[in-house]
């Protein structure tokens, strides 16, 4: 006689987390990507409410800060969620991890040899996944300890760093323009992606976690910002340093009270030779220029060109006597710069100030996300792909900036719509299709065909 025996379903291993999808990081993944993209159309430097023009400066370096916050959550998704790895499954995660951040680093060096101006995020994204990798298998409270650590002694490295006598020779090697002077410096950078990791280590199906995360975003933004006044009274005042610009009243007999952009003809590009550029509507060739530091620089599409040179006054001791600046000097000229919160400034104000409102925004996503996901689904679909999207935009952006559509005087609102949907039409289109962007097959195959990863 057989026996029939009913089988109950196994029950999944603690060391087994669901993984359902987090929504709200999706739709804050979309945001960074529509605040990075406004960054690069924007003309202005400062937010004025009433002032629609100026309102892409609002989102200068805090989207940038929002994405790599949101690669602490990612790098948290990718090696257990709220369970912390250990053993074979911590190495083998950390393995992938590590191919994956090699992968797109060498994808974000491709975007940037398109040259399009944009300050390309994704090889600093790269590099603060490696640094992150021994961080894994820290404890929540660890995460935020060093986070708030490195909040505070990570500009402090930059600065002394760039104070350095030999920094001048090696700040044109790549290490030096991402671990030091870049757009993203490394050391200042490292508190968000250890913060976003405590955010992924956290339960986020938790409502009161949430809450909680939203209400420390908020003491931040406070603390960051509130506090920009008292620390700005604190900073040493800099060294007495003129600056003297390249003018072309050298070469034009002009009153002070004319306008010199009159006295010359509207330089044609045309006339250049490879190489030149204008300096104050001559071209460089047919100035003397010796002695004088020339820059032919592209940031966020705002091309900025000019000459100067700097002496510093004699009761100064910026010079040590062998034509190098003084360390002392120098360093005392970084610490004067700490007492503001503003984009890209890397101080201990932003960092502190603008990871609050990462914070912020990843609380109330979440919240938003928690019952009415499907109404944010195209944006949803956006910020499954940020890799494929953000590449999109850099390729579009260096086509754009060619033409004449790229001419604007205040917030371009035409080409930054016109991204975005664009963006939301492919995101859409491998969302219903693939699932996934075409970025993001690519560094899955690399990581399946290199490692024992798995879906």
């Amino acid at each position: 006689m057989t026996e029939t025996v009913a089988l109950a379903p196994a029950e999944p291993t603690p060391s087994a987390p669901a993984r359902t999808r987090i929504y709200g990081i999706d739709l804050a993944r979309s945001l960074a990507l529509m605040g990075m993209i406004a960054a690069h159309f924007a003309v202005a430097d400062s937010f004025v409410f009433n002032k629609p023009e100026t309102w892409g400066a609002l989102a200068h370096g805090r989207s940038s800060i929002l994405f790599a916050t949101l690669a602490g959550v990612s790098l948290a998704i990718m090696s257990g969620r709220t369970e912390r790895l250990s053993g074979q499954a911590l190495v083998d995660a950390r393995l992938r991890i590590l191919v994956r951040a090699l992968v797109i680093f060498a994808i974000g060096s491709l975007l940037i040899a398109l040259n399009s101006g944009i300050a390309v995020i994704l090889q600093m994204y790269a590099v603060l996944f490696i640094v992150a990798l021994p961080f894994l298998a820290a404890r929540r409270r660890t995460l935020v300890i060093a986070a708030a650590i490195m909040a505070v002694v990570g500009p402090l490295i930059v600065a002394v760093l760039e104070s350095l006598p030999f920094f001048k020779t090696t700040v044109s090697f790549p290490a030096a323009e991402i671990f030091i002077s870049g757009t993203y410096p490394l050391f200042s950078w490292v508190s968000f992606i250890l913060i976003g990791l405590a955010v992924g280590r956290t339960n986020l199906a938790s409502l009161k976690n949430v809450l909680i995360i939203g209400a420390i975003g908020i003491g931040m933004m406070t603390a960051g910002y509130a506090t920009v006044p008292l620390f700005s009274q604190a900073t040493p005042e800099a060294v007495d340093i003129e600056e003297e610009t390249y003018s072309s009243s050298e070469y034009e007999d002009i009153e002070d009270t004319e306008d010199t952009t009159e006295t010359y003809d509207t330089p044609n590009p045309a006339d250049l030779q490879p190489g030149e550029f204008f300096v104050n509507g001559e071209p460089t060739t047919a100035l003397d220029l010796e002695g004088l530091d020339c820059y032919d620089e592209t940031y966020e599409g705002n091309r900025n060109i000019g000459c100067s040179s700097i002496t510093v006054s004699e009761d100064e001791t910026f010079d040590d006597g062998t034509g190098t600046p003084d360390f002392w000097a120098t360093f005392n000229n970084h610490l004067s710069e700490f007492g503001t919160a503003d984009p890209h400034s890397g101080t201990p104000n932003e960092i502190v100030g603008s990871g609050g409102v990462a914070l912020l925004v990843i609380a109330l996503c979440i919240l938003l996300c928690r019952r009415i996901h499907i109404i944010f689904w195209p944006l949803l679909a956006m910020g499954s792909m940020s890799l494929s999207v953000y590449a999109l935009h850099v390729i579009t952006f260096r086509l754009v900036e060619r033409t004449s559509l790229f001419t604007f005087e205040s917030f371009a609102w035409d080409l930054w719509l016109g991204t975005i949907i664009l963006a939301i039409i492919m995101a859409t289109i491998f969302r219903l299709t693939t699932k996934k962007g075409p970025l993001e097959m690519l560094v899955n195959w690399i990581v399946k065909r290199t490692t024992t990863a798995r879906d």
